[in-house]
């Protein structure tokens, strides 16, 4: 029976000792233990300085090339365990911000900080001493730079965060990517004075109607932070500035996607070509131009125009149409072209060019473009979205 008892007693031991490792990881700054990592113990480019703001839950640390001057927020992890992040410009008229303390390399994965000044001057002036354990970070090793991501010392849960920030980074860059950014980033003003970053987050989700929702991960970002969510129709993507909030309406984007990968799925689709000349009373620009309809049952899903030009620098274009019930979800806009550039006063460098535009269709006739990396920017309008939507009505299979 003692042994019994005595077994127990151990099992529940090791329970709780594995239970601590995880939630009682990190003790506070003085009881961490230092593991020296020297590829760390250098100067570094850095996104936003070290401070005790509670939206500082991402650090972004990128090496500087050879020689380049630390121009902007930089951050200096000194061997001897201190470190300083500071702003600096060229120019003397700014506010220039410095941030001191001490930190800890825990492992190869955590690192801590612990906050001790922040001294201001130039345009501003002041000096403050927190003397705050700004707890760990997860290190997170990236092709070009190093991420320092809060955490509570679960190694799950920080793999996750990092699937969540690289999330963010993907939205946000889908959302620059459009030619008009504002046709998809919705403002809202807030009521005045700031409100708490979770309130401006259930004020904008009540607005578009989301319920059961999550805050995952947040971050910093030049203009304010960052803000991912999951609902139960998938992730969004909000910014917080303290004074307004905005959302990255997707709908219109992901909608054509998954419009254009079911049909492409769709192995069965009939199809047929005529020429445009065949349809249209009125001359057309070139007699090989033509118009090819794909039908899923009885409905048109797809259409492709394809055109040539007789201009020496444009040699043809196809602009491609997904329809669902009759309605324009997505388009682009394919054009082989020659590109021109000056090399020297007698040489012209001539390159043939494959350009791919991009555009998807949102609430009250509204066409949202994404910007293609190409000199040539077609546009897009409802006349020849009805001209071709016209046409296929007249190609009979």
């Amino acid at each position: 029976m003692k042994r019994i008892i005595l077994l127990l007693l151990i099992l529940s031991l090791s329970a709780n000792c594995q239970k601590e490792t995880h939630n009682n990881f990190y003790s506070g700054f003085d009881l961490a233990k230092n593991n020296s990592l020297a590829n760390l113990h250098r100067s570094w480019l850095i996104n936003v300085l070290i401070t005790d703001s509670e939206f500082n839950n991402e650090y972004l640390l990128i090496k500087p090339k050879a020689g380049e001057r630390l121009y902007g927020n930089s951050l200096t992890l000194n061997p001897n365990g201190t470190f300083r992040s500071a702003y600096s410009a060229e120019c003397g008229n700014d506010c220039f911000t410095t941030t001191s303390g001490k930190y800890k390399i825990i492992s190869e994965n955590y690192i801590c900080f612990y906050l001790e000044k922040i001294d201001q001057e130039g345009d501003c002036n002041g000096h403050k001493e927190p003397n705050k354990d700004l707890g760990i970070f997860y290190i997170h090793k990236g092709e070009n730079e190093i991420r320092l991501i809060k955490s509570d010392g679960d190694q799950e849960q920080d793999k996750l965060n990092v699937s969540y920030s690289d999330k963010i980074d993907f939205l946000k860059a889908e959302m620059d990517s459009m030619a008009d950014r504002f046709s998809v980033q919705i403002w809202m003003e807030l009521s005045f004075g700031s409100k708490s970053m979770k309130s401006a987050v259930q004020t904008a989700m009540t607005n578009f109607k989301i319920d059961n929702y999550k805050i995952v991960f947040y971050k910093p970002s030049y203009d304010g932070t960052d803000i991912l969510i999951k609902a139960a129709d998938g992730f969004h993507y909000l910014m917080f500035n303290g004074r307004s909030i905005a959302f990255y309406n997707d709908a219109p984007i992901r909608a054509g996607e998954n419009l254009v990968a079911a049909i492409k799925a769709h192995k069965d689709l009939k199809e047929k070509t005529a020429k445009e000349s065949s349809l249209v009373d009125t001359k057309v620009t070139n007699p090989a131009n033509s118009i090819t309809v794909y039908k899923q049952g009885n409905e048109i899903v797809k259409i492709k125009y394809f055109q040539i030009y007789e201009r020496k620098l444009y040699n043809d274009e196809t602009t491609t149409l997904y329809l669902k019930n009759g309605v324009p979800l997505y388009a682009e806009i394919e054009t082989n072209y020659i590109q021109i550039s000056d090399q020297s006063a007698t040489a012209i460098e001539q390159k043939k060019v494959h350009a791919v535009n991009q555009f998807y269709f949102g609430p009250r006739n509204q066409i949202i473009k994404k910007s293609a990396n190409t000199m040539y920017q077609p546009s897009l309008d409802y006349r020849e979205i009805k001209y071709l939507m016209d046409l296929s009505q007249n190609i009979h299979f």
